[in-house]
């Protein structure tokens, strides 16, 4: 009997531990950076839509494997949003970087009236954002116990050029 009570205390222990691994290593996952990578017109004869790819490179710093279930971004600009898009089942490897696509589809016209709306304001620039959030389930032996959401907001600046008689 108290044999039986020592094994359920050691894997008890172990899948203890194994859970604070993946917690803490979900904590843990950032966004490193963000690029466009590739951008794709759509419509004929006269583009309509935009398809951008946007190479997102993910950090896992813990020593343990992890899953995003689902990336969500969105894109901005000056807080206007243009476009969305979702990515699921990325595996991230112990201490290591991963670089991962997601697809964010937008209107042309979004984002011609942001800018001339800007320029119409007056204003020199215009601030594009990426934002986004990333579900992260803890899974010790192939069991969701619970998750953990890490967000992730990348801001960068642009000048508009000068538009002549404004």
């Amino acid at each position: 009997m108290l044999v039986i009570i020592v094994v359920v205390l050691v894997v008890t222990g172990l899948l203890g531990y194994h859970t604070h691994q993946l917690y803490t290593g979900a904590e843990k996952i950032e966004v490193l950076r963000a690029t466009v990578k590739t951008l794709q017109l759509q419509g004929f004869p006269i583009p309509s839509k935009i398809i951008l790819e946007i190479e997102l490179q993910l950090d896992n710093p813990s020593p343990v494997t992890l899953e995003i279930e689902r990336l969500n971004c969105r894109i901005l600009f000056n807080n206007v949003l243009i476009g969305e898009g979702v990515r699921e089942k990325i595996k991230l490897p112990g201490n290591t970087s991963v670089n991962t696509t997601i697809l964010i589809e937008t209107e042309i016209s979004d984002i011609v009236e942001n800018i001339l709306v800007q320029i119409l304001q007056g204003k020199k620039n215009i601030t594009v954002t990426l934002e986004g959030s990333m579900e992260i389930p803890v899974k010790p032996l192939g069991i969701e116990v619970t998750s953990r959401t890490r967000t992730f907001n990348i801001t960068e600046t642009y000048s508009l050029p000068g538009v002549p008689g404004f």
